[in-house]
């Protein structure tokens, strides 16, 4: 009678877990910062040399990047790539270039073992592709935003969800070579 009821007990809380994972790994507000991100971005006349992949060769990421919006406290996320944000500068230009992905192992899963001094490659529809080194990595909390903050020099910050139910962001801050 004791077991019965354990492994009943047991059964439904695995239920309530897996269906708590199921909605975070569904949720689109799962990447996003809390608040929008500062509207201090500089603006470049014409965005034409627009990003198309992220590389980091150490880690084995190679992912395509997908320009995105935040309308309101929705920030538009893929699950095909990462997002660059468009309101901030394409990388390589002056300001900070933002760009986000999901944790998950067939996209920014590895990105927690970036370490300073290890490149970064963002491939360009009609330019030469460009190296960033990274500088420094942060885990930061989602109503953290100085990390989106523009700069006076050309830098790139990539950013991902970390710990348990993705309450952190995991931040990962470059500088072009």
């Amino acid at each position: 009678m004791f077991l019965s009821k354990f492994f009943t007990t047991f059964g439904l809380i695995c239920l309530i877990l897996a269906g708590i994972l199921l909605w975070q790994r569904n949720n689109p507000r799962r990447v996003m910062f809390l608040f929008a991100p500062p509207q201090n971005e500089i603006k470049s006349p014409v965005k034409k040399n627009l990003p198309t992949r992220l590389i980091i060769k150490n880690l084995n990421i190679d992912l395509e990047i997908f320009p995105a919006k935040v309308t309101g406290q929705n920030w538009d996320t893929t699950s095909l790539g990462v997002s660059w944000l468009d309101i901030s500068p394409v990388p390589g230009e002056k300001g900070n270039s933002i760009i986000y992905g999901h944790n998950w192992t067939n996209l920014l899963g590895s990105l927690f073992k970036a370490k300073p001094g290890d490149t970064i490659e963002i491939a360009y529809q009609n330019a030469p592709n460009k190296i960033f080194t990274i500088e420094k990595t942060a885990m930061v909390s989602p109503d953290n935003v100085s990390v989106l903050n523009q700069t006076e020099n050309v830098s790139l910050t990539i950013y991902t969800c970390a710990g348990l139910f993705d309450e952190k962001r995991f931040v990962v801050i470059g500088a072009l070579n």
